[in-house]
């Protein structure tokens, strides 16, 4: 799928959904995720969140990666929407690498 938006983010507060958004990649959203939760001082939580599967046709697939701030109450869905699924290895490397980038920013 080159040349299409294959990630959607899903942003919820206080139980109602408040952003969705596309991204070419899981980098983007991923970096979207951090840069809201480096508002609210909560970045260190990026990678405490939960993969999830969906059901097509019957077959279960992992394409959810979950991530709950309960202070400020806020859920954060990464969904991938091309085929295939999450590959969970580079997906967790990408949350540490950008949690690691935002904590150092902070630092300064």
């Amino acid at each position: 799928m080159t040349g299409s938006r294959c990630w959607v983010l899903k942003g919820f507060s206080q139980g109602k959904q408040y952003l969705y958004e596309t991204y070419f990649d899981e980098d983007e959203a991923i970096w979207r995720v951090a840069s809201i939760l480096d508002k609210v001082n909560a970045v260190d939580i990026l990678n405490s969140g939960y993969f999830d599967f969906t059901t097509v046709h019957g077959i279960k697939f992992l394409k959810l990666y979950v991530l709950e701030c309960y202070a400020p109450n806020m859920k954060f869905i990464i969904h991938k929407k091309s085929k295939g699924d999450i590959n969970k290895l580079s997906f967790r490397y990408k949350l540490r690498k950008f949690k690691r980038e935002f904590n150092e920013k902070n630092k300064v």
